[in-house]
This record gives C-alpha cells, structure tokens and sequence, in this order.
C-alpha cells in the first residue's frame, strides 16, 4: 500500500481505498504532478526573465530578499502565472484517462464523474449521439467562458 495510509491505520482507523474520499486524494494527486512539472519550467523561466538590473536596484535600495520576492519578482511574473492558471484549469476540465486509471480499484468513480467521462459513457455506452455532443458543445462553451474569465483575472492582477 501506501506509507501514508499504513501510519494512518497504525492509530486503529481504517482506510478503505475504493472510497470516494480516497479516489479523490488520488485523483487530486494524479493532476497536481500532472502539472506541477510543466509550472515549475514556466515559473522557472519567467524568473530568469527578470532583468539583473532591477534586482540591483533593489538591493542598492536596501531591500532584502524576501522583499525582493514579493515586491520585485513575484510581480514581474504575474504574466507567467495567468498563463500557468490558465493552463491548469484548462487541464482540469480534460479530466479524462485518470478516472479510469483510477475506476479499477475505486468503486465509487463511476461513468458521471467527470464531465468527459459522462460525455463518452452518453456516446458510446448509450448510444445517443445528438445528447452527447450537445453536451460536448455546452461543455465547450463553459471552458471557453473560465478561460475567457481566467485570462481577464490575469490582465486584471497583471496590470
């Protein structure tokens, strides 16, 4: 199993894997690593963006380095941060492949859990075509309309 789950049961509580609560810690876990990777160069290059010259400045103006983070660094990166945002919540709708690696052990993920899931199960398990690709359509729709507002948030935080 899991050194996690082998502590907690160590105290005389059960973890019972199928359960939605476990199925959704590790589901959660699948897609933060998912994505923490490909945040982590983005960040990673955005700071290297940052000239040398104001990091001087800062420095000569007596500012520290946590103040240097926060004031200097962490805004200079805000353009980096909307386009991770973006991409994550974007990557979170897609929600697709993880569910089913997880629906072996999990019992309690079924064929509704994620809106594409539902979308293939209506298609090709139901065999309703129209249903599911109005489903497919609104589904668009509303990622189109969260990254719309995910990208104005970012302009909006950046400026």
């Amino acid at each position: 199993m899991s050194p996690l789950v082998d502590i907690y049961e160590s105290t005389g509580a059960g973890w019972d894997m199928g359960s939605h609560l476990a199925a959704l810690l590790s589901l959660s876990n699948i897609t933060i690593w998912l994505h923490t990777g490909y945040n982590v160069i983005l960040f990673h290059a955005a700071l290297q963006a940052v000239p040398q010259e104001v990091l001087e400045a800062a420095t000569v103006d007596g500012a520290g380095p946590i103040r240097t983070a926060f004031a200097i660094k962490a805004r200079m990166i805000m353009g980096a941060v909307s386009v991770a945002t973006l991409f994550t919540v974007v990557g979170a709708m897609q929600l697709f492949a993880e569910p089913l690696l997880l629906k072996s052990r999990a019992t309690s993920i079924d064929s509704t859990w994620t809106p594409n899931m539902f979308i293939y199960q209506t298609a090709f398990d139901k065999h309703d075509f129209g249903y599911a690709a109005a489903t497919a359509l609104i589904f668009a729709v509303f990622i189109g309309a969260l990254s719309w507002g995910v990208t104005k948030f970012g302009s909006k935080v950046e400026s």
